[in-house]
């Protein structure tokens, strides 16, 4: 799972700019919305979390994934329309309150060969990203070690 700033930032970001069908929370369903065209999924298939440097500076990559179910019958260009307000929603983007960006965003969306067997297109489209962060000390090992305004007696 991403860290939460990151969770957040895209999902107000989303939230803010898509109107278009409505978005399933990631955990609250598991069958598609009745009577509706279209609905859209987030995901996060990859996360790597790593330290830069020497010190408390870590940064993590990881991929986006908005999963666009496109009910059949609504028409392929429609859903290639929707693939493509997406795709620049979230192309080459910085996040101005926290050091996320987007670093790739693909030209197209990738269609799942399975959709034949079933109601339902589905357009994967897979934002890369890059999150840099400082990492603070967590309170419970500073309350451990003394420092936490006592003498540590």
């Amino acid at each position: 799972m991403p860290a939460t700033a990151v969770a957040d930032r895209f999902e107000r970001h989303l939230v803010e700019n898509w109107t278009a069908t409505p978005i399933i929370p990631y955990d609250t369903i598991a069958e598609p919305p009745a009577d509706v065209p279209a609905f859209l999924v987030q995901q996060y298939p990859v996360v790597l979390g790593e330290q830069q440097f020497l010190g408390r500076h870590y940064h993590e990559r990881g991929t986006y994934r908005l999963v666009l179910n496109v009910r059949r019958g609504i028409g392929f260009r429609q859903g290639c329309l929707w693939q493509d307000e997406l795709i620049n929603l979230f192309r080459d983007f910085r996040f101005g309150d926290i050091a996320l960006q987007t670093v790739g965003v693909p030209d197209g969306a990738i269609i799942d060969d399975n959709s034949e067997l079933g109601d339902w297109i589905v357009y994967s489209i897979l934002v890369e990203y890059l999150y840099q962060y400082d990492a603070a000390i967590p309170t419970t090992i500073v309350a451990a070690a003394g420092f936490a305004g006592g003498s540590g007696t």
